[in-house]
């Protein structure tokens, strides 16, 4: 039996895979023009089954979830302070003057706002 001779699976047969998106996009195409050709009893209990699809994935996924490690917030939140300070800070650059000998200056970091 050839490709071509497979029958078509029925348009419900593909609510599963579609509501776990396991289907290619011209598959997803083709499955989305067959819910416009169809009877509205059809369309409803598509929707049901890909509603129920994915509502039981979602729940599934909740048990095996895991909370970030403790210490995550902390380092977070000390890395987001020091980034603010390091805004506010200048660059100290050495500048030799021609001739001259250098000289520390402090000059503003371009783009940051000392305020």
């Amino acid at each position: 039996m050839t490709d071509s001779e497979l029958p078509k699976p029925d348009l419900l047969d593909l609510a599963d895979l579609y509501a776990m998106d396991a289907v290619s996009g011209p598959e997803r195409q083709s499955i989305e023009r067959g819910l416009d050709a169809a009877d509205d009893a059809t369309v409803s209990e598509f929707e049901a089954t890909v509603q129920g699809v994915r509502e039981t994935l979602a729940s599934l996924s909740v048990l095996d979830a895991q909370g970030p490690p403790a210490a995550l917030e902390s380092r977070v939140m000390r890395a987001l302070d020091d980034a603010a300070e390091t805004d506010q800070e200048t660059l100290a650059i050495t500048v030799e003057p021609a001739g001259g000998s250098p000289q520390p200056t402090t000059t503003p970091v371009a783009g940051v706002d000392l305020v």
